[in-house]
């Protein structure tokens, strides 16, 4: 995969996960609203209006560290990054689920939550890119 493509794919997988965030995750909620509470299982109604204890928080700061790791030699901070949304997006799925096992098919999986998920995924995808160019370049020299 051309280098400027892997950053293009990147960035696109980070701009996603960055852009979910304001969507509806799950029952017209925001991530900027669920609590990091309820990735461990703890008060599963609860939402917050403290964008610091949300999950977008976590989101946002993986997303930015992606953009800035896009500028640097390795991918190793790109492909965490886009393994934490991952991570993340799959504890909450979990979590609800384990919540409600009998109602899970009527929760309603917001457009932000798969635009999140996506984006992780184009990310990690576009990281796995940023490094092997790097490695032909030198060894062409």
């Amino acid at each position: 995969m051309p280098l400027p493509f892997a950053r293009f794919l990147a960035l696109v997988g980070a701009a996603a996960m960055l852009g979910g965030v304001w969507f509806a995750w799950i029952d017209d909620i925001t991530a900027a609203h669920i609590p990091i509470r309820r990735l461990f299982g703890w008060n599963m109604k609860d939402t917050t209006d403290n964008f610091v204890a949300s999950i977008g928080l976590i989101i946002v700061v993986a997303a930015v560290i992606s953009i800035v790791s896009v500028l640097l030699p390795s991918r190793a901070a790109a492909f965490v990054s886009g393994l934490v949304g991952v991570g993340v997006i799959a504890l909450l799925l979990i979590q609800e689920y384990r919540y409600w096992p009998h109602h899970f098919d009527s929760v309603n999986l917001g457009v932000g939550l798969w635009c999140s998920l996506v984006g992780c995924i184009v990310l990690v995808l576009g990281s796995l890119g940023l490094d092997r160019e790097l490695q032909r370049d030198v060894v062409q020299f």
